[in-house]
């Protein structure tokens, strides 16, 4: 400005001064900063299409230019969209002494519906964004070659009781070669969700197009009554587009045997298309319990409840433990939903019961399970014993009616209790005689003093010999008392240990009667009762370690022929209701008694051998022939 108006004037321009100078010289490019900065500021978006079908994807950048600073609101967006990923990168730059600065987000976006979407403006500070649409069209309307992935959903029972699982099925069907995969579970309000089996892959023929398909179940509980709406899953894909051209990560991913990426999200800028599906939401209507119907409800498919007994058949005798297994097999529950065996109040017996154990049983369909409850019955009286019956009421929904699975009650005579044979009494000495001191007879509990007889005396020395001979009977008497009370507290020790015999027969005889239960439980064809005999043969065989179970026992015998028929009278008597009955039926017994019981046979001739071997040890002091001429050793 001076350098101007001193030329205008006319006048001799003069040097400004240094420091001015320098102002000078940088005051141009300050103002050109401040304004492109000034100038650059703003919020611009922009989409990678206008136009979509319902499973694709969109992508949306936002720009924001210039100083300004903070996080833009988003909650505008979740009304139509689904934010699937949200990326933000940072860039600045100097141009010919000019900086700029700007912020970049990525959002990868998937619609909600059908229609024109709107994405309104979006702000940023005092900034705003200008709005956008794109258009969402049916995906049905794109050619099956366009559609390569595609989700379906069915219910098994649209109208099932309150507490009745039922199958919910989820198919996926995909062509081409899929990258990745995320299928999220389904949702509903009022009900639980459980996975149910394995997923199973099949091929499948749709619209013409072959296609893979992945078919995985849940289990869905209704909690409550009425409407239910199952919100379906959401499948989120990844594919292989030849048309992006090579991926430049793939010589990387080979070399670790294409491992690296798998649990990895889809890199930007790694070829592939990603495809959202969803499937048409459910409605199941969940009717309520039967009005009038008792407190347990259990609705099922079918129910069996079976008893078994250890021994078998039972003997009760006083004191003596007999073992009762109560089976539930339920179909159309799981494991969760069975409830507790009431077997009864027992008058006469004391009861042991031991924790259930339940496990679901698997399989495609319906829902199978089984409970096992354990039950020690002690008698404490001999005479007539009644085991109540077992009581499960359920509601049948095969036929729509209540039901009920009874174990009836039985009457059994308990035997009285094993005693030892009384001991002889002990004979008392007769009174007026005494007993020899040598070879005193123990005398009565209640003899606790002597008798003296009556003896007539007269005044004077006369009566002198009485007395001595009174005194000397009195003493020997008491004698005899003491020697008595001596031997009884010397013998009192070994009454205590042994007071009764053995009552437990001997192996050789256990093993008997447990074949013998075991051919007629064959004869028969009662598949659990061959299994309780086989069970007590084993633990007469080994009795300080008796095998837990036929897999166990057939492991023991060491025969391949018997181990095989033990776990196909396993696989028998723990198969579902349905199959059971069938396979029960056609159990050859014969066969199976003719395998078993000569495995038994030798284990116990090795028994046998065992104890023979064990009874022929060498003394520990072996006897040295004798010599002529030798003495005997003192």
């Amino acid at each position: 400005m001076a350098l101007m108006i001193n030329s205008l004037s006319g006048g001799v321009p003069r040097a400004p001064a240094p420091g001015l100078r320098g102002w000078l010289r940088w005051l141009p490019l300050l103002l050109c900063l401040l304004v492109s900065v000034a100038g650059a500021s703003g919020l611009q978006a922009e989409l990678d299409r206008e136009r979509l079908a319902l499973n694709e994807t969109l992508t949306l950048r936002l720009t924001a230019s210039g100083d300004l600073a903070g996080e833009p609101d988003w909650s505008a967006l979740s009304e139509d969209f689904e934010i699937l990923n949200r990326s933000q990168s940072a860039r600045m730059s100097i141009i010919n002494g000019a900086i700029s600065q700007s912020r970049e987000w990525t959002l990868e976006l998937a619609p909600r519906r059908l229609g024109i979407l709107r994405i309104p403006a979006l702000r940023l500070g005092q900034a705003l964004s200008q709005p956008l649409s794109v258009e969402v069209v049916e995906s049905e309307a794109v050619s099956a070659a366009e559609r390569p992935v595609r989700l379906q959903v069915e219910v098994e029972n649209p109208s099932p009781y309150v507490q009745e699982p039922f199958v919910y099925r989820v198919r996926v069907l995909y062509r081409g070669d899929l990258q990745r995969a995320v299928l999220s579970p389904p949702e509903a309000e009022g009900a639980r969700i459980l996975p149910h089996g394995e997923d199973r892959a099949a091929s499948q023929m749709l619209d013409g197009e072959p296609y893979e398909a992945i078919e995985r179940s849940y289990l869905v509980i209704p909690e409550r009554s009425g409407p239910l709406t199952i919100e379906p899953p959401r499948l989120d894909a990844w594919l292989s587009d030849p048309s992006r051209g090579p991926d430049p990560f793939d010589a990387l991913n080979q070399s670790f045997g294409a491992q690296l990426f798998q649990d990895f999200p889809q890199v930007p800028g790694r070829p592939g298309r990603r495809l959202i599906e969803r499937a048409e939401p459910q409605q199941v209507e969940v009717r309520p319990q039967p009005q009038g119907y008792g407190p347990l409800w259990l609705p099922a498919s079918s129910v069996q409840l079976v008893e078994e007994w250890n021994p078998h058949p039972p003997e009760f005798q006083v004191g003596e433990p007999v073992t009762r297994i109560l089976t539930l097999t339920v179909k159309g529950l799981t494991a969760a939903q069975l409830p507790a065996l009431d077997p009864g109040d027992l008058q006469g017996a004391q009861l042991y019961p031991e924790p259930p154990e339940s496990r679901d049983l698997g399989g495609p369909g319906l829902p199978a399970a089984v409970q096992r409850l354990r039950l020690t019955l002690v008698p404490s009286r001999a005479g007539r014993l009644i085991i109540p019956e077992v009581r499960l009421p359920w509601w049948d929904t095969q036929s729509d009616q209540p039901q009920v699975a009874v174990i009836p009650a039985r009457t059994v005579e308990v035997a009285p209790a094993a005693v030892a044979p009384p001991a002889p009494p002990p004979v008392a000495a007769p009174v007026g005689v005494a007993p020899s001191v040598s070879a005193p007879t123990p005398a009565p509990e209640r003899a606790s003093a002597p008798v003296e007889p009556a003896v007539t005396t007269s005044a004077g020395d006369s009566a002198t010999p009485w007395r001595w001979l009174a005194l000397a009977f009195g003493l020997g008497w008491l004698a005899t008392l003491g020697l008595w009370w001596w031997r009884r507290q010397r013998q009192a020790p070994e009454a205590v240990r042994d007071p009764l015999p053995p009552r437990t027969p001997p192996p050789d005889a256990r093993l008997a009667t447990a074949r013998a239960c075991l051919e007629s439980a064959c004869a028969v064809a009662d598949a659990g009762a061959a299994r309780a005999a086989l069970l007590e043969w084993g633990r007469a065989r080994w009795p300080g370690r008796a095998p837990v179970g036929l897999a166990e026992l057939g492991t023991r015998l060491a025969d391949a022929e018997a181990a095989a028929q033990l776990a196909a009278l396993d696989r028998l008597l723990y198969a579902p209701p349905e199959a059971a009955e069938s396979a029960r039926a056609g159990w050859d017994g014969e066969g199976f008694a003719r395998v078993l019981l000569a495995s038994l046979r030798a284990a116990e001739s090795g028994a046998e051998a065992g104890r023979q071997g064990a009874e022929r040890l060498p003394p520990l002091y072996p006897e040295t022939p004798s010599t002529p001429g030798s003495q005997p050793a003192s």
